[in-house]
């Protein structure tokens, strides 16, 4: 039984980690099916790169703030007969979802190498993904306010649960994950910047592994994140 049990527990764990590699490639296809080739007007140098160094980090935190908001009350019965601080359940789903994000960087890595070598026949690696730990303890600090707000009101009002479903929906679209900031009206861009926090943290991971968005015919540089759109 001990055998069958590392057995069945070593698929368990290589199939979550197959599937935390392919579900980005796959939502990455789709999107750029849809805003590549139905919206062509979207299109943008190394669209697919555009588009995938912004997806993974959304990816992580959709994830964490999804799994975070049950965690308390997916685990009533612990709760209820033993002792510990309760904050530790969203925390470890945050957790959790931060370690799939990070198996899913030498993806990004060999998928933004790939992608300059087949437009620009360079294979290099930009010095500005030295940021990139810098900007993930922000983007966490970020998730994990809300993690701990979202599992504390649902312990009070299940409907959270499904509220926070449909936000993360909307909250997409309000994100420029699959649009560029500076392709919209000045004025919104900015207040898109500033009211969405993660927007903002989606643009940082932009900046130093695509760069900013440049017209067709150009390529994209890696540089500093800058606070301003």
């Amino acid at each position: 039984h001990t055998r069958y049990w590392r057995d069945w527990s070593s698929d368990v764990c290589s199939s979550d980690l197959a599937w935390t590699q392919i579900a980005p490639l796959m939502q990455l296809l789709v999107y750029w099916v849809v805003f590549g080739y139905f919206f062509p007007g979207n299109t943008l140098p190394l669209y697919p790169l555009f588009i995938a160094v912004a997806l993974i980090p959304w990816g992580y935190t959709s994830d964490a703030i999804a799994t975070s908001v049950r965690s308390i009350v997916d685990n009533a019965p612990l709760v209820r007969h033993a002792y510990f601080p309760r904050e530790i359940l969203p925390i470890a789903s945050v957790l959790t979802s931060m370690v799939n994000f990070l198996l899913s960087m030498p993806v990004l890595l060999l998928f933004s190498i790939a992608m300059r070598y087949v437009a620009m026949h360079q294979i290099e690696l930009p010095a500005t993904i030295l940021y990139f730990p810098v900007i993930l303890l922000v983007h966490t600090l970020l998730v994990m306010g809300c993690a701990l707000l979202l599992a504390a009101l649902t312990v009070y009002s299940l409907d959270i649960i499904h509220f926070v479903g449909i936000f993360l929906q909307i909250w997409f679209f309000l994100t420029p994950i699959v649009y560029a900031l500076n392709g919209i009206n000045s004025q919104l861009a900015r207040i898109i910047r500033w009211a969405n926090p993660i927007a903002s943290i989606i643009e940082y991971y932009r900046e130093i592994f695509y760069g900013q968005p440049v017209p067709l015919g150009m390529f994209p540089t890696p540089g500093i994140p800058a606070s301003e759109s």
